[in-house]
């Protein structure tokens, strides 16, 4: 696996993440493969892995948050040493809808599952 060292270092991490996860996953020549459904589904299927390996949910949930406060994305992306858009992916995964859809109003949240 090769990664361009010119990428920002979280950027360079979801990459290598992402192509590991093709190996594990996926066998096979796919340099023949027309770009089609196939190879899109494995794309998907690698970046959600990848999410998953990055990101693990037993991790998100022992992030201990004071009950005045919330934290944002950027910050959950710090602490997972992503970048704010593959952090957004990963929730996006586990409440399943695009989180531009959650409001917050006084402290409570609307629009979302939650994750216990």
């Amino acid at each position: 696996i090769i990664v361009d060292n010119r990428l920002e270092y979280r950027k360079q991490r979801e990459i290598l993440a992402e192509e590991f996860c093709h190996v594990l996953l996926h066998c096979g020549n796919q340099i023949n493969y027309k770009h089609n459904i196939i190879l899109d589904k494995q794309e998907e299927q690698a970046k959600r892995m990848s999410a998953y390996l990055l990101c693990p949910l037993y991790m998100l949930k022992t992030i201990s948050v004071p009950s005045d406060t919330y934290y944002t994305i950027s910050e959950l992306a710090d602490i997972f040493n992503v970048t704010y858009e593959f952090m957004k992916y990963r929730l996006s995964l586990i409440w399943g809808q695009d989180l531009n859809l959650i409001a917050v109003h006084n402290g409570e949240f609307y629009g979302y599952t939650s994750i216990e």
